[in-house]
């Protein structure tokens, strides 16, 4: 069976819930450096999903499937050294998910730039990011998000009017 069947067959399993057969599948795969298997099996030892919850070695799964492009990885492995308080490792996982258009990292990101925990203020990077997360990759959380940046720099109308133009662009682009 080839690696993307695998991948498949495992996937099938585990929406099926059968997370043991589904996890020995993908450890199969993550062993043989397939970053999509290696960021489920980190989630399924972060979860404890058919396996024992086992939080440090989901985290060294994360980090392979980062390195390996994962952008959901990246994103997540970004979070988790957040909290262990490496702020320079964590932005630099985050920022690589971003760059690489992972909604959710996006959205962090711009959140961020908002709340100066990370970096200094800067509403227009905020809002550029919030943006994208919203209009481009249909990241419904980043909507309030985007109104409050919106809404810390213009007037109501004037969200209102930047909601309506960029509404009407994505509907565009969507028919194209």
């Amino acid at each position: 069976m080839s690696i993307i069947k695998k991948y498949q067959y495992a996937l099938k399993l585990h929406e099926k819930e059968e997370y043991k057969k589904a996890y020995d599948y993908f450890l199969e795969l993550a062993n043989s450096n397939d970053a999509n298997s290696q960021e489920m099996v980190a989630n399924m030892l972060y979860h404890g999903s058919g396996v024992k919850e086992d939080k440090e070695c989901a985290l060294d799964w994360y980090e392979k499937a980062a390195i390996n492009g994962n952008i959901e990885a990246q994103y997540w492995y970004g979070r988790k050294k957040l909290e262990q308080d490496h702020i320079d490792e964590g932005i630099f996982w985050i920022k690589k998910s971003a760059n690489n258009n992972y909604s959710d990292a996006l959205r962090s990101l711009g959140l961020y730039y908002l709340d100066e925990k990370y970096f200094n203020k800067n509403v227009n990077k905020a809002i550029i990011l919030l943006k994208k997360a919203f209009f481009e990759y249909g990241n419904k959380e980043a909507f309030p998000d985007l109104l409050y940046a919106l809404g810390i720099k213009y007037n109501k109308w004037k969200v209102l009017s930047i909601i309506i133009k960029n509404t009407f662009e994505m509907f565009l682009k969507k028919l194209k």
